[in-house]
Formats: structure tokens, C-alpha cells, sequence
């Protein structure tokens, strides 16, 4: 690396602030994804009591899984986002 470079890392980690909000709410909203998604992975839903197909439930219940393994996965790790990227354009 160039000298350029290492100052420039140098003066984003000097003025990062570790507050770890963002990583509660993302907790917080992947588990209550997870939370909806176990339900709808068997065809039932848990909120509106409304008739829908049992395949559209299980499939969004799997894609909802996902979303929320990752989401948990990130909030526990933050370097592991690089691979929920790709998930945010399915």
C-alpha cells in the first residue's frame, strides 16, 4: 500500500465510532423475522388468519429463514456481510 492509502485507513478507523445500535436493531428486526418465518415455512400464518396457498407460504417462509440467519448472522458479525450482499438482490 501507498503511504496515501494507510493514512487515509488510519484516519477512517481513528474517527469510527463503535456504537453498537445499528447491530441491535438488526438483531432485533432479524429475529422477529425469523420469528414470522418459522410459521409460514409449515403453510400456517401466525398474524392475519387470512387464507393464501401453502406453497406461497413455504416458499416465503424458506426465503424468510434466509433473510433471517443472515441478518442475525451480520448483527453477530459484522465482517461476515460480505456475503449477505448478494441476498439483498434475490
Amino acid at each position: 500500500m501507498t503511504n496515501d492509502a494507510e493514512f487515509v485507513l488510519a484516519e477512517v478507523n481513528r474517527f469510527r465510532r463503535a456504537t453498537p445500535i445499528g447491530r441491535l436493531l438488526l438483531a432485533a428486526l432479524s429475529a422477529i423475522q425469523l420469528f414470522l418465518a418459522i410459521p409460514w415455512l409449515f403453510g400456517s400464518s401466525p398474524l392475519f388468519g387470512a387464507e393464501t396457498a401453502d406453497m406461497h407460504l413455504t416458499r416465503d417462509g424458506a426465503l424468510g429463514i434466509i433473510f433471517a440467519l443472515s441478518g442475525l448472522s451480520v448483527a453477530w458479525r459484522t465482517r461476515l456481510a460480505f456475503f449477505a450482499l448478494p441476498l439483498v438482490f434475490v
